[in-house]
């Protein structure tokens, strides 16, 4: 996972270092929610082309893991100052 956090675009000075500041205090908080969002989208679902909906399913699905793969980049966390 990239090092780069999505929410800091176009973040400059005071700005941008309270929040990553906010990102390190949250660091806890944000692995376990990258942990989910990573083992939810590692899931793997079947289609079922029995049901006349099946294409509709599999757009929703696909909608869901595009939205969690969105979700997952404003999580990343920064790397620690040690």
């Amino acid at each position: 996972m990239s090092n780069s956090n999505i929410l800091l675009n176009g973040l400059k000075g005071q700005e941008r270092k309270d929040v990553e500041d906010a990102i390190r205090r949250a660091s806890t908080f944000l692995s376990l929610v990258s942990k989910r969002i990573e083992d939810e989208l590692k899931q793997e679902s079947d289609p079922d082309f029995d049901s006349p909906s099946w294409a509709y399913k599999q757009a929703y699905q696909l909608g869901y893991k595009r939205g969690l793969t969105k979700l997952l980049k404003y999580a990343i966390l920064l790397p620690s100052k040690e």
